[in-house]
């Protein structure tokens, strides 16, 4: 948990992607680190924020923010790869709809097939091929259900207040 250092990517709906311009700095009344852009964030961007601790250990999170084409957040863009994704926000983007299988599970991270899901009321997730496992934990105020999915033993940790469709 203690990164060093962070980058911010965008990257659009072809593919294209870009490094953000930001500062940063910790919050630390809510314990969280802060982002500032220098630069205005492309429309129907979407944002990979990755941390790095000194031994080079990167984890990354993926921010889907509004688009006004679709509401559906892709995970077969090609700008995910090589990106070690363990955590997709929806919070950004309104009623977004978002469908996670187990092939496309492992390939978000070498590192880890567990993935988180933060969101809420207007989200959609479909999991295919899962199983709710009746298990819950709580991260940082919030209770996030998990369910498994894959041979490779993979979770998905979702926010209690996203949809779920099996």
């Amino acid at each position: 948990d203690d990164v060093d250092s962070f980058s911010i990517q965008q990257y659009d709906a072809d593919g294209n992607v870009s490094a953000v311009p930001f500062t940063s700095h910790e919050n630390t009344s809510f314990g969280e680190m802060e982002f500032d852009f220098t630069a205005p964030i492309a429309d129907g961007s979407h944002l990979i924020v990755t941390g790095e601790d000194a031994a080079g250990n990167q984890i990354g999170t993926l921010f889907a923010l509004d688009e006004s084409t679709t509401s559906v957040v892709d995970l077969s863009n090609p700008a995910l790869t090589g990106h070690e994704i363990q955590a997709i926000d929806l919070q950004f983007a309104e009623d977004s709809t978002l469908t996670i299988d187990a092939a496309r599970l492992e390939a978000l991270s070498n590192y880890s097939n567990d993935l988180t899901v933060h969101g809420g009321v207007d989200d959609t997730v479909t999991l295919v091929d899962a199983a709710a496992t009746g298990e819950t934990t709580v991260i940082a105020g919030q209770t996030f259900d998990i369910y498994t999915m894959g041979d490779e033993g993979g979770r998905v940790i979702i926010d209690e207040d996203i949809n779920v469709v099996i």
